[in-house]
């Protein structure tokens, strides 16, 4: 409601004669929902600029499956790469998933966290944000039958890294799912070999690591990075 005009000189002129602190309080008093909205929405904005300023591009999703690594491996597959690369580790990043397990063994200490590290490294592969894999020998085979790995002999990996490449089987297809609902009905497949990963064997860094036991890497089939994903492999074979 509009307030006369005399009415709203003598608040003016109550206003003008008030000191400093009283005119802060007043603002306060009868300006509060309008100062906290607008407070609200300042720090809204303050927080989103942050973090699209800070935000990092990632040049590469790599996952640890069945694996774990200490400080100076974590560091020499994400920061070490982006240097050798000439790419800048303030503005880019290898995003490095860690903690991941998969294995069918009950017995096993990390069979708990199966289920939850099955969804994730599916959820990552389905939003193509998973495109290097370094795993153990049960991983491998569990990556290879299930078609997530890039066939490398269809790469330039297959000469640049052949003493390293590994052949394993691939399920192009089956009746896994009639199979186990009715158990009488025959399991069949249609399988094939593809030379879908790198031993340890052949890769520098990671034999400097010390791991006690074979690993392998591959690159996911539906990566968008293939070119990226190819030469860190070729990292992991050079890296002194």
């Amino acid at each position: 409601m509009k307030l006369p005009r005399e009415e709203k000189e003598r608040y003016q002129q109550a206003f003008r004669e008030m000191n400093l602190l009283q005119k802060l309080d007043y603002i306060v008093t009868y300006f509060k929902l309008p100062i906290t909205l607008v407070t609200i929405v300042l720090v809204f904005l303050g927080a989103a600029l942050n973090i699209r300023l800070h935000k990092k591009n990632v040049v590469l999703y790599t996952g640890l499956i069945n694996v774990e690594a200490g400080y100076d491996l974590q560091n020499a597959l994400t920061v070490d790469f982006l240097e050798q690369n000439d790419l800048s580790v303030k503005k880019d990043e290898v995003r490095l998933y860690q903690g991941l397990y998969l294995t069918s063994d009950p017995a096993s200490e990390v069979f708990q966290y199966v289920y939850a590290s099955r969804l994730k490294v599916l959820a990552a592969i389905e939003s193509k944000e998973l495109d290097v894999v370094l795993m153990n020998r049960e991983a491998y085979d569990t990556f290879s039958q299930s078609g997530y790995l890039l066939n490398l002999a269809e790469t330039e990996l297959a000469e640049t890294c052949a003493d390293a490449l590994e052949t394993n089987l691939v399920i192009y297809e089956d009746n896994a799912e009639e199979h186990s609902f009715d158990e009488s009905i025959p399991y069949k497949a249609v399988t094939g070999e593809e030379k879908n990963a790198l031993s340890s064997d052949g890769l520098a860094l990671l034999q400097e690591a010390g791991f006690g036991k074979e690993l392998y890497v591959g690159i996911i089939a539906n990566s968008e990075r293939v070119e990226t994903a190819e030469n860190y492999l070729l990292y992991l074979k050079n890296a002194k």
